[in-house]
């Protein structure tokens, strides 16, 4: 194999999180040791988390499985039962394309863990009932929300047909935009709270000891009394980022890490390095699924911490420092964090 599927297949088992790779047809081609507690042999793989994680029945995963091929999927956080035992997870589908421009034929499945709701109370259990609850409303009302969408598009122009599939579609609207709030709030109280220098910390152990390239020397200034945060995706946003800054300097440099609170009650975190910085050229596309201008990249990284981000309001801005390499800006609501 070559491009992506042949990449995945070598960085499985160096993820620390559980992932596999699945075809078509939805079987497992290859997984990491993580990943095994969540597999039985010889089914697919929307059956193995029907299995450990109910809340959706088997043609609902099936449908995000089959999603994800066309786009990256987001799931959090899903109960999921393993060894009698229940956990907090974060479930992740994409894309994988051998080549870019060939037709996507294999989909990438990662499940990480965010705790257990047990170990945090009563009130943390009643939140994650609400939750499945409101997994299990969501569905339906995405579907009838498309539905409606399709319909409106291709019906002729009948007047009275399409104000009735108009008032529908908003209706589905305003109950699936109060399913999501509730699936907000839940996923906020559920995670772990933790410091934005413990998180930071833990982001560059983790792309440190996979870094065979020259001496990155950091540093991190951070504004006192930054609150703790409740957002488990941002630890990956972090590693897409401080990684591909870390490969911008493949001889060695320096990469800044600074967080502050603005004005406007938003948490800002900026990553600076000194590599040769952004292509002008490419700025309008980076956040594209698949564009890359790495020989080994997928294209995903970006796209995918810029989807997380706005999942909470906030935003990623990209910016050239002159002669000092390239500079990133996280934005976050506290609103949505703490």
């Amino acid at each position: 194999m070559s491009g992506g599927v042949a990449q995945v297949y070598s960085i499985l088992d160096s993820l620390p999180i559980a992932a596999l790779l699945y075809d078509q047809d939805l079987y497992c081609l290859c997984s990491n040791a993580m990943a095994q507690a969540f597999l039985s042999a010889d089914r697919p793989v929307c059956d193995s988390l029907h299995m450990h994680a109910p809340i959706f029945d088997r043609s609902t995963w099936a449908h995000y499985l089959h999603s994800a091929f066309a786009r990256p999927i987001n799931i959090q956080p899903v109960l999921i039962q393993v060894a009698g035992t229940g956990i907090l997870a974060r479930i992740t589908c994409a894309p994988v394309r051998e080549e870019l421009g060939n037709p996507t034929r294999f989909g990438l499945l990662a499940i990480e863990e965010l705790g257990s709701p047990s170990s945090r109370g009563n009130r943390d259990e009643g939140d994650a009932l609400i939750l499945q609850l409101a997994h299990r409303i969501n569905g339906p009302l995405d579907g009838a929300c498309r539905s409606i969408s399709l319909a409106i598009r291709y019906v002729d122009k009948r007047e009275d047909l399409l104000h009735y599939l108009r008032s529908g579609q908003q209706a589905l609207t305003a109950a699936r935009q109060c399913i999501r709030q509730v699936l907000d709030h839940a996923a906020k109280g559920l995670a772990p709270a933790m410091s934005i220098e413990g998180l930071v910390a833990q982001v560059i152990e983790a792309v440190r000891s996979r870094w065979t390239g020259g001496q990155i020397e950091i540093s991190t200034r951070y504004a006192e009394g930054l609150p703790a945060i409740r957002f488990p995706g941002l630890f990956q946003v972090l590693c897409n980022l401080i990684t591909n800054a870390f490969e911008a300097m493949p001889h060695g440099g320096n990469l800044t890490v600074e967080g502050m609170i603005s004005p406007d009650a938003q948490l800002e975190i900026t990553i600076t390095d000194t590599g040769p910085g952004f292509d002008q050229r490419f700025l309008d596309k980076v956040f594209l699924p698949f564009f890359t201008t790495k020989l080994d990249g997928t294209g995903l990284g970006l796209a995918v911490s810029k989807d997380i981000v706005e999942q909470r309001g906030g935003s990623i801005r990209l910016d050239n420092q002159p002669g000092r390499g390239a500079k990133v800006t996280i934005r976050l609501p506290l609103s949505q964090i703490t």
